[in-house]
């Protein structure tokens, strides 16, 4: 968590940080079309290790609908790579709320 922008902006730029919404290739409606293989190789190419999903969070407020998809691919990631989510400090309650499977 954090609770300042500059904190996360010296993430992206170091190159430590991506949020999860620059991993998704394309949004239609409600069908997300991403790559794991892809996403995977991301990740180690550009030694990521964060996935920031504050912006997937504030979308989500807004788009209840798409957050079963969130949620399995915030799954596939986590299980597939060694990284570690990044949120900023006031969308705790709303990421408890819509990933109450994923964090608690």
């Amino acid at each position: 968590m954090y609770k300042n922008q500059a904190t996360i902006k010296k993430l992206y730029k170091d190159g430590n940080a991506i949020s999860l919404a620059n991993l998704v290739e394309e949004c239609e409606s409600i069908i997300f079309k991403y790559s794991l293989e892809n996403i995977g190789c991301t990740i180690a190419e550009k030694g990521i290790r964060y996935i920031d999903l504050s912006s997937i969070i504030k979308t989500l407020k807004l788009r209840r609908d798409l957050t079963f998809q969130f949620e399995i691919l915030i799954h596939h990631i986590a299980s597939a790579n060694n990284v570690k989510y990044s949120l900023e400090s006031g969308l705790v309650t709303e990421i408890i709320e819509l990933f109450s499977t994923c964090f608690w």
